[in-house]
């Protein structure tokens, strides 16, 4: 369903905002950057009891996780939380969060500033070698938050489809060549050059099984 077609009824909460919970806050949150600290602060309570996510409680990687080895994880695998989920078993999710204007879109980074292949590599590797058993993260959230106005823009993708609709792209030669709404490469001046993938695009794809979107989530915040 695109965002042109969405019904505001069919989201509850946009009638019942979530608010943040008035327990004590544990001590490695304030370890965390800003942006792991919004995923588990504003979007995770958005988005965690819903059934495409399946609930369970969040662990950060950054914050409680040997610094190297947090740093690897991050790095090779890709991983910024675990999630355990009702079940008993584990899986991990990668995160990005920014603020201001939202794009509605995922990136994926592609080059690095010095060059060097980045995290959509990986991802793909760890697909096409599936028996090499390479750790890679079960779902990707990128969210938009604007705190002023108190909204958030939310996706979660099964990383797999993300990852071989942006391969598919590129077979066919569609990420680089010029300007396209709907995926294309937005590149830094630094160098480094992200592929995007917009989300009504996606949604008109896949399945309600791969991909979920929350549009304009209201944000209630204790004190």
């Amino acid at each position: 369903m695109s965002r042109d077609q969405f019904d505001p009824d069919l989201l509850p909460y946009r009638k019942k905002p979530y608010q943040r919970s008035r327990t004590q806050k544990p001590e490695w949150l304030n370890r965390l950057n800003e942006s792991s600290k919004s995923f588990f602060e504003d979007v995770w309570p958005a988005i965690c009891n819903d059934e495409f996510i399946g609930g369970g409680t969040l662990t950060p990687v950054e914050g409680v996780t040997d610094v190297d080895f947090a740093r690897q994880l991050d790095i090779a695998g890709g991983i910024d939380a675990w999630q355990l989920v009702n079940s008993g078993s584990i899986r991990g999710i990668a995160s990005r969060v920014q603020g201001a204007n939202s794009y509605r879109t995922f990136t994926i980074r592609y080059q690095t500033a010095q060059g060097n292949r980045s995290e959509y590599h990986k991802r793909l590797l760890a697909l096409r070698e599936p028996d090499e058993g390479f750790v890679f993260p079960h779902f990707t959230v990128q969210a938009y938050i604007c705190k002023e106005y108190e909204f958030q823009d939310i996706a979660c993708i099964k990383t797999r489809y993300l990852i071989n609709e942006v391969e598919s792209l590129k077979r066919q030669g569609k990420l680089d060549n010029g300007y396209n709404p709907s995926y294309g490469v937005r590149s830094l001046e630094d160098g480094t050059q992200f592929y995007y993938i917009d989300w009504d695009y996606l949604l008109n794809k896949f399945n309600a099984r791969s991909l979920k979107v929350w549009w304009d989530l209201r944000v209630y915040r204790t004190p």
